[in-house]
């Protein structure tokens, strides 16, 4: 710790500080801290893209993109890199003030985990020991969809502390990895798309269900090999005042569900009009409010 700080101060003694200048003190202060800043910054920078590289230096066919995997990891190491890189930094600045015996005596009569429990750090802890144990479980990864608590959104970083999601609106959610209990990954495996259809109560159920076919042949020739199964008509799941549902269902790769529903409504909806099959349409009976009594 001792040759930390001096070489701290050598870095600056080049200045012509022998000058008679008021406040020369404050001044070198001042710009040793500022030096520090810089490099700790440059630091950050270069060992951040030293460790990028390590991990995505095998080159990967056209088309494919890297490993999850060790997008994630390499998140990681960055992070536990600029926590190093700033806290020796911190350590320098307070040698530059002259604090760096009362820091180096502090630390080694306390102890750092004396310090951190002292300034009422078990929050850190909790998220950092958290963040290792999603890393090391392999709960979700950079690049995931999750639910985590009340937010749904992409995972953009792990890092030893808090976790980021990009939301659907394109906000970007920071949460702390102690405050993660539950994770909903909807990367994982594939997805169910599920499209519902009401008729009218005195339509033609056969009928319906069996244009329902036709459009699950065609949205699966549509899709060929990229289907995992073909998609399939469940029939009437609810019969009401209103009319009779019919559900469709088809599996198909993680997160691609939206873009099928979105496909086989347009599908439905052509093919329903085609046929002159009529939707359910939702009725609405008015009655009129009671006279009020006039008062005299």
């Amino acid at each position: 710790m001792e040759n930390w700080f001096s070489v701290t101060n050598s870095a600056i003694t080049f200045l012509p500080w022998d000058l008679q200048i008021p406040y020369a003190a404050i001044l070198k202060g001042v710009l040793g801290i500022v030096i520090i800043f810089i490099v700790a910054k440059v630091l950050n920078k270069a060992g951040a893209r030293i460790i990028y590289a390590c991990f995505h230096r095998r080159k990967l066919p056209f088309g494919q993109t890297p490993d999850a995997r060790l997008d994630t990891t390499s998140t990681l190491i960055i992070s536990i890199w600029r926590y190093v890189v700033y806290f020796f930094a911190i350590i320098a600045i307070l040698g530059v003030l002259g604090l760096g015996q009362a820091a180096t005596s502090l630390l080694a009569t306390a102890g750092i985990g004396g310090i951190a429990i002292g300034l009422g750090a078990q929050d850190l802890f909790k998220d950092v020991i958290n963040g290792f144990f999603l890393l090391f479980e392999d709960q979700f990864r950079v690049g995931d969809y999750v639910t985590i608590g009340s937010f749904t959104g992409t995972v953009e970083s792990i890092s030893m502390r808090v976790t980021q999601l990009r939301c659907f609106r394109g906000e970007v959610v920071t949460i702390p990895n102690g405050g993660i209990e539950q994770v909903v990954n909807l990367s994982r495996g594939n997805s169910l798309a599920l499209v519902d259809v009401k008729i009218p109560i005195e339509g033609d159920v056969e009928q319906a269900i069996a244009l329902l076919q036709d459009v699950a042949a065609a949205w699966a020739d549509e899709q060929g090999e990229a289907l995992p199964k073909p998609p399939e008509v469940v029939g009437a799941v609810d019969i009401g005042g209103e009319g009779v549902t019919l559900r469709l269902v088809s599996t198909t790769q993680p997160l691609g569900h939206w873009e099928a529903e979105r496909r086989l409504r347009v599908l439905i909806k052509k093919r329903f009009e085609q046929a002159g099959m009529p939707f359910a349409v939702e009725r609405r009976q008015l009655v009129p409010a009671p006279a009020k009594e006039e008062t005299k």
